[in-house]
């Protein structure tokens, strides 16, 4: 009894270690960071997101004031544009562009590398800001944890085919998830900037004549943090 026992936490251990690990590739092509010889499609798929996004940013452009009920209005062509990104597409997946998003309009809005100041300005906020964007971070976690799980049913459908059927569950699952957790995470990110990048200029020695992170001044801070590289 004992050995049987044994013997299925051990099991259990290394199938959560195996699915751990499986995890990060997943979350590497659910945002886009394909591998070399999965390039082409990635680029094939980014320009179609990318030709759509167009389209529907000119149909966004040309509205007009409806001239009946059935025309649709601006607000729902901007909603239909950026249920597709956010900003121009940039990556194969829209979990990918959707966190990518954030960071083309912090650069836009503020001028600053999200990348670059993000570490600086984790050093500055509130222990409960911090403490949402790691909740916000660890669903999106959960959500690659999931399609993991998926992946590996999925590699056992051959040889008991119910596991087909759990896959099936469990992406869809996933795939519902890291869409949630990655709109919640991303605008995380932005509030945290828009809130705080005042503080990490205060905190730099920045001068803010206007009082907020103007272009200029997050260029400025951008460079400084980059040092040169």
């Amino acid at each position: 009894m004992v050995f049987v026992v044994g013997a299925i936490l051990l099991v259990t251990a290394g199938a959560m270690l195996l699915a751990q690990a499986v995890a990060v590739p997943v979350e590497l092509a659910c945002c886009g960071a394909w591998p070399g010889w999965a390039r082409p499609l990635a680029r094939r798929l980014t320009e179609r997101r990318s030709r759509r996004w167009s389209q529907a940013h000119e149909r966004v452009r040309a509205v007009t004031p409806a001239e009946g009920e059935h025309r649709p209005s601006r607000d729902e062509l901007v909603a239909a544009r950026n249920a597709i990104c956010l900003v121009p597409p940039g990556c194969p997946t829209w979990t990918g562009d959707r966190l990518r998003a954030a960071e083309v309009r912090v650069r836009n809005e503020y001028g600053l590398d999200l990348s670059s100041c993000w570490p600086r300005l984790w050093l500055v906020v509130p222990d409960t800001v911090q403490e949402a964007v790691r909740t916000g971070r660890d669903g999106f976690s959960a959500a690659m944890l999931t399609g993991a799980w998926a992946v590996l049913y999925l590699a056992l459908a051959p040889l008991w085919w119910p596991a087909a059927a759990f896959a099936a569950v469990l992406c869809v699952v996933s795939w519902w998830r890291a869409r949630t957790s990655a709109t919640a995470l991303a605008d995380l990110a932005e509030a945290v900037v828009d809130v705080h990048a005042i503080d990490l200029a205060v905190a730099l020695r920045v001068k803010t004549p206007h009082d907020r992170v103007t272009p200029d001044i997050g260029h400025l801070i951008t460079e400084r943090l980059r040092k040169g590289t």
